[in-house]
């Protein structure tokens, strides 16, 4: 007579059948993102080079811009210093907005190519309260008055987008 099978035996195959399953699943997503990135590619004509044109000219004529979740590493605000510093080469009229989570503004503050540095509320919850909450209301009511022509959200979340 053999053996019994041991019951984490029979786990073990289910979560490889689960683990074959996602597999399946993440290639065919992606399968059908790289199906959806060559067909734009075709359907990309004149409007995409006329965008450009009108993004390129906003920045020339003093175009507003925004650029929110920059993080806190060090490393990322540095690439996005760097960044910033060779679109105001390009475009040296922009007026260029960065906001931050406070704490982390002494990593660009100083950085050249940046009009205006803007804090809000730490993500940690711990250090956050009622003050700042209406601080942040206050910030969010300044930046909807200035009305930006481009706004860059970098976080790798998705609550941005």
């Amino acid at each position: 007579m053999p053996a019994p099978i041991p019951r984490y035996a029979h786990a073990t195959a289910a979560a490889i059948n689960m683990a074959d399953d996602f597999i399946a699943q993440a290639k065919s997503v992606l399968q059908t993102e790289i199906d959806e990135l060559a067909s734009l590619a075709d359907r990309i004509g004149p409007e995409f080079s006329e965008a450009v044109q009108t993004l390129r000219e906003g920045l020339a004529q003093r175009g507003k811009i925004i650029v929110i979740g920059v993080g806190k590493s060090e490393n990322i605000a540095t690439k996005i210093a760097a960044t910033l510093v060779a679109a105001r080469a390009q475009y040296p009229n922009a007026e260029i907005w960065v906001v931050v989570r406070k704490g982390t503004e002494g990593i660009l503050a100083g950085c050249p190519a940046i009009d205006h540095l803007l804090t809000v509320a730490p993500n940690e919850n711990n250090q956050r309260g009622p003050e700042s909450l209406w601080r942040d209301l206050r910030t969010l009511m300044h930046l909807r008055r200035q009305h930006f022509d481009y706004a860059f959200e970098l976080s790798d979340g998705d609550r941005g987008r």
